[in-house]
């Protein structure tokens, strides 16, 4: 019989190789994923980890999520085909639990975010030889893109400067160093990238991050940098300008024979609403968005889509407002679950919980592959320690320090 601590420690390994693939690869992100199954599978005991981990409170959470989409199935609307798409993709929401057999080491946290920091650096180099044309790399891709979309790298970019900026306040030998790559990295998110979602979160992070280091003095002291960023991005950035300044033009300009993205968004969501207010309680189902929102947008006569770009008004749509308290009560345990984490986690963990919430207002990302993923994983490493449900919350007698290593 195989021991279980070399295959912990391998899947420890293997959850660092995934944060690493994760804002790169998709096929490696679906490589590693069987090969953490594979470890946990041959780590044994699979009874005692599974009840450990259903005693999670985050678990719990989304388990409550997991069960009104299985009841929903019952009376769905959506087609077989649809049906069993929406419950395969649930069902990737118990990658959480798997995970987090290999989440208990701090070693492992630190690791994979410092892999996840690389990757983004190695994306940043490759984006500044891609926009001088140098390198001849993710030509599909907007901008600066290389690797994922747009929207995925802002959204991943602006999470790293985070982390970065945390880690230079940690670090004082490598300050300087540290806050040049996150002033290069927010140089690349509004003068380069095309991710609006980037320009918001980066913005958004900032506070955070401000409010973190020094309360209202760090608040009121980030905005006047914040302003001067968004100012000169405004007049020397082509790419800000057109992506974030002239939304009112792009919303005006919006029609059948000028589709704009944020057109198209507030169509989404216009159809959206209209549709949730059909069947307010407990929606139309699982797997049922694509069907409900075909027939609403044929009826008036707009474009049909799969994807609101918006998981909020996807969750509405087919769980009804049964399905969003248990999303909100999941956002409000994760915060609660912040609050038990010791610095530096603990304000990291902040600014990753209140990215997805705002992020899922812009954005599927609770269905999205990589954000899917990376929000698994994450949720994972930074939350393995927390308590369960049956202790009491405490808030934990260490307090932020920048001298904590």
């Amino acid at each position: 019989m195989i021991h279980a601590a070399p295959v912990i420690v391998a899947g420890e390994w293997l959850m660092v190789a995934l944060a690493f693939a994760t804002p790169l690869s998709t096929a490696a992100v679906n490589a590693l994923v069987f090969a953490l199954m594979g470890c946990w599978l041959v780590a044994g005991q699979w009874k005692k980890h599974l009840k450990e981990a259903l005693s999670h409170t985050l678990v719990r959470g989304f388990l409550v999520l997991f069960m009104l989409m299985a009841v929903s199935a019952i009376y769905s609307i959506a087609p077989p085909n649809a049906l069993w798409t929406g419950l395969r993709e649930a069902l990737k929401w118990w990658l959480l639990p798997l995970f987090l057999l290999f989440s208990h080491s701090k070693k492992t946290l630190q690791r994979a975010l410092m892999a996840f920091v690389l990757a983004m650096i190695l994306t940043l180099i490759l984006g500044f030889l891609k926009w001088f044309g140098i390198l001849a790399i993710g030509l599909k891709f907007s901008a600066a893109a290389v690797f994922k979309n747009h929207i995925i790298t802002s959204y991943f970019m602006a999470f790293a400067a985070f982390c970065l900026a945390h880690y230079a306040v940690l670090q004082p030998k490598y300050r300087w160093l540290t806050f040049s790559i996150v002033a290069t990295m927010i140089f690349y998110l509004f003068f380069m990238s095309a991710g609006r979602t980037g320009y918001v979160l980066a913005i958004v992070l900032g506070l955070i991050f401000s409010w973190q280091q020094g309360r209202w003095r760090g608040f009121l002291m980030a905005l006047p940098t914040i302003i001067l960023v968004v100012g000169l991005a405004a007049h020397f950035s082509d790419t800000f300008a057109t992506r974030f300044l002239r939304v009112s033009q792009e919303l005006h300009a919006h029609g059948a024979d000028n589709e704009t993205s944020l057109g198209l968004r507030l169509e989404f969501a216009k159809i959206s609403v209209s549709a949730l207010l059909d069947h307010p309680w407990i929606g139309q189902g699982v797997g049922s968005f694509k069907t409900v929102y075909q027939a609403k947008a044929t009826e008036v006569g707009y474009k049909t889509t799969r994807n609101p770009h918006n998981s909020y008004l996807y969750i509405g749509i087919e769980l009804g407002l049964l399905g969003l308290i248990a999303l909100l009560f999941l956002w409000h345990r994760l915060i609660q679950c912040t609050a038990q984490l010791l610095p530096p986690y603990q304000a990291i963990a902040q600014g990753f919980v209140w990215s997805f919430i705002i992020g899922c207002a812009g954005n599927n990302v609770l269905v999205d592959f990589s954000e899917r993923h990376f929000f698994s994983w994450m949720t994972a490493l930074l939350f393995a320690s927390v308590p369960s449900m049956t202790k009491k919350f405490k808030k934990p007698e260490v307090v932020w320090s920048p001298t904590l290593h």
